[in-house]
């Protein structure tokens, strides 16, 4: 919780608590799969109550299909 209270002194916003707050999906877990898609249905089918579905992207063309597809949040790997 300690490094949570620093995030919101330095002018941040947590957006989760811990990894059961949301639904991340990596990189690496679409380089497996064709695409955003079958992985955020999945997310969408599979999340708890109401999880937070995160993807990750390195394109604008990634981006776009990420929210076309239901990401409801986006982490951009540079």
């Amino acid at each position: 919780m300690l490094d949570k209270y620093a995030v919101r002194c330095g002018g941040g916003q947590n957006h989760r608590l811990d990894l059961s707050d949301g639904v991340l999906i990596r990189i690496i877990t679409l380089l497996w799969q064709v695409g955003s898609r079958p992985a955020l249905e999945r997310a969408h089918r599979n999340r708890r109550g109401s999880q937070l579905i995160e993807i990750e992207v390195r394109s604008l063309a990634e981006l776009k299909q990420a929210l076309d597809n239901g990401a409801e949040a986006v982490l951009v790997d540079t």
